[in-house]
């Protein structure tokens, strides 16, 4: 699409932001600190599913969640 994913979530303006820290099935992985970080300048929730990296490899909250 050629956008990344802070321009989506700052033009679609949404209230709640879901990610996954590994895609599934493609296993791509998301710049946690971008979505974060663009969820709240649009005053959006935002959500990680971590089932993939669990909380060992990857710490959300420590990534503005």
């Amino acid at each position: 699409c050629g956008q990344n994913v802070g321009d989506i979530i700052r033009a679609e303006q949404p209230d709640v932001v879901f990610v996954e820290t590994l895609s599934n099935p493609l296993v791509k992985v998301i710049d946690l600190d971008a979505v974060s970080a663009a969820a709240k300048e649009v005053g959006a929730v935002s959500v990680v599913d971590s089932t993939f990296t669990t909380p060992y490899l990857v710490r959300p909250i420590e990534h503005g969640f």
